[in-house]
C-alpha cells in the first residue's frame, strides 16, 4: 500500500491549480510598440500633479472639486476623478502646478490628499502614495 506524502499532495493541489487557470503563455510573438506619445499630450502631464486621499473616503466629487478650487485660488484648474481614488489636477501653467504642491499638504474634509508630480512612463498604480512632506514648527528649542 502506497501513502502520499505532504509532498505529492502539495504538487497535486499545485497542479490542479495551475489547470483551471488554464494557458497563462502565449505562443505569438509580442510585437513592441515603439510610438511616442504626442508632444500636446505629454506638455499636458507636465502641469499635471497626481493625489490620492490615503484614508480612501467616499464623498461629494464636486465639492472636493470646488473645495480644492477655491483654496488654491484657481480657476485655471481641471480635477478629474481615475480609478482607486486617484485624483489629477491639471494645471494651465508650471508655475501654477509649482506653487500649489509646494503649498502643501491639502486636505478635504480633514482627510489629507498626497500629490505627486507626474513622472513620465509610469502608470497610475505605480505612484507611492506612502509619504507626505510636512512643515512642522516647534516652539521653545533651545538656539544651539
Amino acid at each position: 500500500m502506497l501513502m502520499a506524502t505532504d509532498d505529492d499532495i502539495d504538487t497535486s493541489r499545485i497542479a490542479a491549480l495551475c489547470h483551471k487557470l488554464g494557458r497563462l503563455c502565449s505562443e505569438k510573438e509580442i510585437d513592441e510598440w515603439h510610438v511616442q506619445p504626442p508632444p500636446a499630450a505629454v506638455e499636458e502631464c507636465k502641469l499635471t500633479l497626481i493625489g490620492k486621499i490615503p484614508s480612501n473616503p467616499s464623498f461629494n466629487f464636486q465639492a472636493f472639486k470646488s473645495v480644492l478650487t477655491r483654496a488654491w485660488k484657481s480657476e485655471k484648474v481641471d480635477i478629474i476623478q481615475r480609478e482607486e481614488g486617484i485624483y489629477l489636477a491639471k494645471f494651465r501653467s508650471q508655475a501654477e502646478k509649482q506653487r500649489i504642491l509646494e503649498t502643501g499638504p491639502w486636505q478635504f474634509s480633514g482627510h489629507l490628499i498626497n500629490f505627486k508630480p507626474w513622472v513620465a512612463n509610469t502608470p497610475l498604480h505605480c505612484y507611492d502614495f506612502s509619504t507626505c512632506a510636512f512643515w512642522v514648527k516647534v516652539i521653545g528649542l533651545p538656539l544651539e
